[in-house]
């Protein structure tokens, strides 16, 4: 056999996702399927829920990062608010949802 045994588990245990990008399995997945809004037709990803979790730490996730090649980022609101502009400057697509975060009267 080629290889560690481990390394060929670790391996096969991923996914290529669209664009080449790899998925790894139980972390941060949404689902693929896009919302067509009937009024203008343009199509917009599912909110974000408690089960979407900040890649830095883990925590639930405010804001999801759309990167160029299709790749996504999701972070709570202290991450996001602390990478803000480098963020922003690569980011093909900035989805914010803190807003929920501030208690309403």
């Amino acid at each position: 056999m080629i290889g560690h045994p481990t390394t060929a588990l670790r391996h096969n245990s991923h996914q290529l996702g669209p664009e080449g990008t790899v998925t790894l399995p139980g972390r941060n997945q949404i689902p693929t399927k896009t919302v067509e809004d009937g009024v203008t037709g343009t199509t917009t990803k599912p909110t974000l829920t408690n089960l979407d979790r900040c890649d830095r730490c883990g925590a639930q996730a405010y804001v999801r990062v759309v990167l160029p090649g299709g790749g996504e980022l999701l972070f709570c609101r202290h991450h996001a608010k602390s990478h803000d502009s480098k963020l922003r400057a690569v980011a093909a697509e900035y989805h914010d949802e803190t807003d929920k975060l501030t208690i309403s009267p």
